[in-house]
C-alpha cells in the first residue's frame, strides 16, 4: 500500500493521523470512549492546522477572508479559496503545514501509545516502514500547472537517523528482523542499516529491548537517550544501566515530567532546591542526567558503594537513611517507607 498517497485532502503532504493508521493496520475496533477521544484529537489537529496556515498569511484582508471561509465552510474550503485568490499565501500555508506535520504526527502517535505496551509492540515492520517512508517526505518544489507541492525524499544523513530514532521509539516495531524490514521498506541502504545497527544495537537485538548495557532493572531505553545516559553512567563510574533504570522509575524517560504536589521536575525528578544547588535546568535531559549521575556517585561514595542506600537516599533523603541506619542497623531498609523499599527493589532488580 502506498501510504504517501493515502493522505488527507488538505493537499499538504503526509497528513493522515498515524495513530489511526496503526490502529487500522492492526484491525482494532474502538469503543465509544475511543471514538470520542479520536474525535477530540481530530478537532484539535484541525484547529492546529487552521492556526498554522493562518499564521502564514501576512495580509490582514486575506487573513480575515480566510477566517470567514473556514468559519462557514471548513478548513479545506478556506485553503481552496486561498489558492484561487492568493497563490503565494496558499503556497506558504501548504509549506508550513507540510514541514510541521511529520513531527506533530509522531508526537500524536507517541501520546496515543504511551501506557499501552501491548499496542506499542504490535506494529509490523512493513507498516512501520511505510510510516517511516512517509516521514522522510518533504516539499522540494511546486507543480507549475496544479500549484500543488512536489515531494522528494530527505537525503541528509542526520535527518534520516533522527527519523529512524523517532520511528523506532514511537511506532512500536519489534527489535531485530522487523526493524531491518522497516528500514528496508523505507528505502534505507544496506550501509545505512549497518551504521545504525552499530550505533543502536538494542534496536536490532532479536532477543528484545533491554535497559541498554545491562541495566539493573533491564528496562527499555528510548534510543534518543541511550548515548546520553551511557555517557553519564561512564563519567561517574556507576553500574551499567543504573541511570537508565532511575530515569525509567522517576519519569518513564519523560524530560517534561512534573509533580504538581512536590514540585519535582524533569526526567530525574529534581526538587527545585536540589536543581538550583547543582546549577541545572531539571527539564533539560542532558543537564538532569549529568546531575543525577553526579549525585548518585556522591551518595554511593558516602555509603561505601552500597547502591541500596544510595538509591534510598536519592528517593527518601540522605538524612532519613542515616537515621534509619543508626536506629535499625542492617535492617534499616525494612523500616523505610514502602515507596522507598519498592523504589530500591525495582531499580536494582
Amino acid at each position: 500500500m502506498d501510504i504517501v498517497n493515502q493522505t488527507g485532502n488538505l493537499g499538504a503532504g503526509p497528513s493522515q493521523n498515524w495513530g489511526s493508521l496503526v490502529n487500522n493496520a492492526n484491525s482494532g475496533s474502538q469503543t465509544m470512549a475511543g471514538q470520542n477521544q479520536q474525535y477530540n484529537q481530530n478537532m484539535q489537529q484541525e484547529q492546529f492546522k487552521y492556526q498554522k496556515a493562518r499564521d502564514t498569511i501576512s495580509d490582514k484582508q486575506w487573513q480575515q477572508k480566510f477566517d470567514e471561509d473556514v468559519r462557514q465552510y471548513g478548513l479545506n474550503y478556506g485553503l481552496q479559496q486561498l489558492q484561487l485568490n492568493n497563490d503565494e499565501a496558499y503556497r506558504k500555508a501548504q509549506l508550513a503545514l507540510s514541514q510541521d506535520d511529520n513531527d506533530r504526527q509522531w508526537a500524536s502517535l507517541d501520546a496515543q501509545l504511551s501506557g499501552t505496551a501491548d499496542q506499542a509492540k504490535a506494529v509490523s515492520g512493513d507498516v512501520a516502514g511505510n510510516i517511516l517512508a512517509q516521514s522522510l517526505q518533504k516539499v522540494v518544489g511546486t507543480d507549475p500547472v496544479s500549484g500543488k507541492p512536489v515531494y522528494g525524499t530527505i537525503s541528509d544523513p542526520t535527518a534520516r537517523e533522527k527519523a529512524f530514532i523517532d520511528a523506532w521509539n514511537t511506532s512500536g516495531v519489534a527489535p531485530g528482523a522487523d526493524t531491518v524490514t522497516m528500514l528496508s521498506k523505507a528505502g534505507y541502504t544496506a550501509q545505512e542499516i549497518a551504521n545504525l545497527k552499530s550505533k543502536y544495537p538494542v534496536a536490532f537485538n532479536s532477543g528484545g529491548p533491554s535497559g541498554g548495557n545491562g541495566s539493573p532493572a533491564n528496562v527499555s531505553v528510548p534510543l534518543r537517550y541511550q548515548e546520553m545516559l551511557s555517557a553519564s553512567n561512564s563519567k561517574y563510574g556507576l553500574p551499567d544501566g543504573l541511570l537508565a533504570a532511575v530515569a525509567n522509575k522517576e519519569s518513564s524517560f519523560n524530560p517534561s515530567a512534573k509533580n504538581s504536589k512536590s514540585g519535582a521536575a524533569g526526567m530525574f525528578q529534581f526538587m527545585p532546591a536540589t536543581a538550583k544547588g547543582y546549577g541545572i535546568d531539571p527539564m533539560d535531559p542532558r543537564q538532569s542526567a549529568d546531575a543525577a549521575g553526579k549525585m548518585l556517585s556522591g551518595l554511593a561514595a558516602k555509603y561505601d558503594g552500597d547502591y541500596s542506600k544510595a538509591l534510598a537516599a536519592y528517593n527518601w533523603g540522605g538524612g532519613n537513611v542515616d537515621k534509619a541506619i543508626k536506629v535499625y542497623g542492617a535492617n534499616w531498609l525494612s523500616h523505610a517507607p514502602a515507596e522507598t523499599q519498592k523504589y530500591v527493589s525495582e531499580i536494582l532488580g
